[in-house]
């Protein structure tokens, strides 16, 4: 099994022909299992009838960038929300407003809140990952980008967290998905 599929349990066509195509029955995957180290124990009847009991570990890479987000947005969470959060993260590059303070601060949250909860289940919140990578390549490339082109002043780090980010974690993801 490649990728995310070894998260999904599914059953496989057993001898069936649909449009001219043969199927052969390998296995039936039947009641996962969670142990407590968060290994999924699945039975598995392969065509002969024999059970199997297979072990599948969730993508601990993962991890990584779950505990990095909690790292990085509680301090700022906390200073969007109570703080002077706008001032401090963007280094007073970006007009302070109660919206944009509420807006950027619910967004953080909200990862930070995913980011802990895929400590837990790790394949299930990865999306969540993925809109970091999106959303801070889009900010680096129409913001950042656009302001050191035009000699305005830079947020520097921020900036260099979100490329950190950018670079690093759709390796953690490319890893969890060969583990």
């Amino acid at each position: 099994m490649v990728g995310w599929d070894k998260f999904r349990p599914r059953q496989t066509h057993c001898d069936s022909y649909q449009h001219g195509l043969q199927f052969r029955c390998l296995a039936t995957i039947k009641s996962p299992k969670r142990a407590s180290n968060g290994e999924i124990f699945k039975n598995i009847v392969n065509s002969s009838g024999a059970a199997k009991t297979m072990i599948f570990s969730p993508p601990k890479w993962l991890l990584v960038p779950y505990a990095a987000n909690i790292i990085i947005l509680i301090p700022v969470c906390y200073g969007m929300f109570i703080g002077n959060g706008v001032l401090s993260v963007f280094e007073g590059n970006v007009a302070e407003s109660d919206g944009l303070r509420f807006l950027v601060g619910s967004l953080w949250f909200a990862i930070l809140t995913a980011s802990i909860a895929g400590l837990c289940w790790p394949a299930f919140f990865a999306p969540i990952i993925m809109v970091q990578i999106l959303y801070k390549s889009l900010w680096l490339l129409a913001f950042v980008l656009s302001a050191f082109m035009a000699d305005n002043p830079v947020p520097i780090g921020i900036s260099i967290t979100f490329i950190l980010i950018v670079v690093t974690y759709p390796i953690f993801l490319g890893l969890a998905c060969k583990q």
